[in-house]
């Protein structure tokens, strides 16, 4: 473990399996702070810790060099757990089941509730626990890396959005939120996965990494739109719950005015005899029942307020009835009768009665009236919180992105000026070449040619360039293995087996009697001698085989030594030079 990414991994992957062991222990002994990790929040369940214990296990198993059988079993059977884990509790919210796991290991001191389930994992707990299992089961596995990379950014993602915003909001149920220490559990145990796998950090283009992050961009983008369409609904409906909370405390103090005028015109009238005054009576006793109707109507969902202003309307009444009575004692006999009437003081009962109740309905629509402000004020604070964090977050990735690019074309700058250098030193390498060198494209046409080649061809490279190699210097009977063996590189990736020494001094002898006979003995055997070094190239030991063969004259001395060449290097495997075309033969198939 030398590298920098294992070193993280191996870290990162202690953290998560430190919090699991210190949650699980507080289980056992009932330790709240222990339970908790943060202080002040909500207890960790047990299965979430054992599903990181699980997690950080199969990591550190990944981390040994020796990998056994009983060690990819143990992996494989902690995978398949940490996976079921997430199933199982997933599928106890799908259909409203308990299986039995939530307390299997340990009891949860609270109960449950209309939104808490004792002992169970969040179903966003439960969902990360199936993408880790599966996860964990592909665990450097390269056609996998992929999955790994978006899952994992999915893991991050939500933990933080539940760990930087969704926390705040107090409308989410708690059963759907992800607790701090969770959250944070979920990061860290992802960067442990991340930087366990190299092969994600190679797989995984930049233009990818780009991309998703301006997806993460957007999808909190559309977090703040849904949040801010969601409590601006809120803050109108709440204003409207204000503004129909004051249109009743109007109406109720409109109605105990109108009580007022009714009272005020009856005794006006039993005192002077002036009929002005009955007008006021006969107008107020006629707008009292549309006051009563109205807040009737605009409590009609408030069952409290109902009942006390039917009893409103019954003391109105009796009330009316009363100054229609004084009003009926002072038309037909005297003021003295309505005196002994309303002596009896009933008529301030009335009026008290009214008063009380409609006191009473309004500090019931005050208390509202606070209530609904308080609420007002908490949408506009969560709102305003929620804003802050959502768009301080796209503020931070958006940064984070920017120095990506930056820091990638810094990158590709330096490895640009690095391949222009090394391209010259094998420019300058490949012009200074003792031996004819001759570079070729897939399609077998010559790319390049070194000034060696132009010596021992008789060509310039402006002659040559982009014409096929086997027109040029490969003879005609020769051409169609060229072909073969070029195809087979290009498919492949992987040169022809490489001749044996038999096969390299057969061709000596038939290059050697060709010259005999095409010129004769004497010039055949003095031009032969220039190419034995080019045929016997790269064998072990060969200057003195070489040296006898260029002093030989007689054809059968010269055979003789190449007998003994073959008996000398039987068994004898020539190495090729390797070229490597990363993916070359990928590219093409596909």
């Amino acid at each position: 473990m030398k590298t920098k990414s294992a070193i993280i991994s191996f870290i990162a992957t202690l953290v998560t399996i430190t919090i699991g062991i210190l949650v699980i222990i507080g289980w056992f002994i009932h330790n709240d702070f222990l339970r908790s990790i943060v202080p002040g929040a909500v207890k960790m369940k047990f299965n979430v810790a054992l599903g990181f214990v699980f997690s950080s296990i199969v990591l550190l198993l990944n981390y040994s060099p020796w990998k056994s059988k009983v060690q990819r079993f143990v992996s494989g059977l902690l995978s398949v757990m940490v996976f079921l884990t997430g199933l199982l509790t997933l599928i106890e919210y799908i259909f409203n089941y308990d299986l039995g796991i939530d307390e299997f290991f340990v009891r949860d001191e609270l109960r449950a509730t209309a939104d808490y389930y004792p002992g169970r994992m969040t179903p966003l707990s439960a969902i990360n626990f199936i993408l880790i299992g599966i996860g964990l089961f592909l665990l450097n596995k390269q056609k996998a890396a992929f999955y790994h990379f978006y899952y994992l950014f999915w893991i991050v993602f939500i933990s933080l959005l539940m760990l930087v915003g969704f926390n705040a909001i107090t409308e989410i149920p708690i059963f759907l939120r992800m607790v701090i220490q969770v959250a944070i559990g979920f990061i860290i145990l992802s960067i442990a996965i991340w930087f366990a796998q190299p092969i994600l950090q190679k797989k995984i283009s930049f233009r990818r990494k780009i991309f998703t992050g301006f997806t993460a961009v957007i999808i909190l983008i559309a977090v703040i739109s849904i949040l801010s369409f969601y409590y601006s609904e809120k803050r109108i409906s709440t204003s409207k719950l204000v503004s129909h909370t004051n249109s009743v405390l109007i109406e109720a103090e409109q109605t105990l005015s109108t009580v007022k005028d009714i009272e005020s015109g009856g005794r006006g009238y039993v005192i002077t005899g002036d009929s002005i005054y009955l007008e006021y009576f006969l107008i107020a006793k006629k707008v009292i029942s549309n006051h009563i109707k109205n807040l009737k109507e605009l409590t009609r969902d408030n069952p409290v307020q109902q009942v006390r202003i039917d009893s409103l309307s019954v003391l109105i009444d009796r009330r009316i009835n009363f100054s229609l009575q004084c009003i009926r004692l002072r038309n037909e006999k005297n003021i003295e009768a309505v005196n002994k009437l309303m002596a009896t003081r009933q008529g301030k009962l009335y009026t008290d009665g009214i008063r009380y109740v409609i006191t009473a309905i309004q500090q019931e629509e005050n208390n509202l009236l606070t209530q609904r402000q308080k609420e007002n004020d908490k949408n506009i604070a969560a709102f305003n919180r929620s804003f802050f964090i959502f768009l301080s977050s796209i503020f931070i990735l958006l940064l984070a992105i920017l120095f990506s690019i930056r820091n990638n074309i810094s990158i590709r700058r330096k490895a640009e000026k690095q391949s222009r250098e090394s391209e010259e030193q094998i420019q300058t390498i490949f012009n200074a070449a003792p031996d004819a060198v001759i570079i070729i494209n897939e399609a077998g046409k010559i790319v390049k040619w070194n000034p060696k080649s132009e010596t021992i061809f008789g060509w310039t490279a402006e002659e040559v360039l982009d014409k096929p190699l086997s027109e040029i210097i490969i003879p005609h009977r020769y051409r169609e293995a060229h072909q073969q063996g070029l195809e087979h590189f290009l498919k492949t990736g992987e040169h022809l087996p490489a001749p044996t020494i038999q096969q390299r001094i057969e061709v000596i002898r038939k290059h050697l009697y060709r010259s005999i006979e095409w010129k004769n003995p004497v010039v055949g055997i003095n031009e032969m001698r220039r190419h034995y070094a080019n045929y016997l190239k790269g064998m072990p030991n060969i200057k003195e085989y070489r040296n006898k063969l260029v002093t030989l004259r007689m054809v059968e001395e010269i055979d003789e030594v190449l007998n003994e060449i073959i008996n000398s290097y039987a068994g004898y495997e020539f190495e090729r030079t390797v070229i490597e075309l990363p993916n070359y033969h990928e590219k093409c198939s596909a």
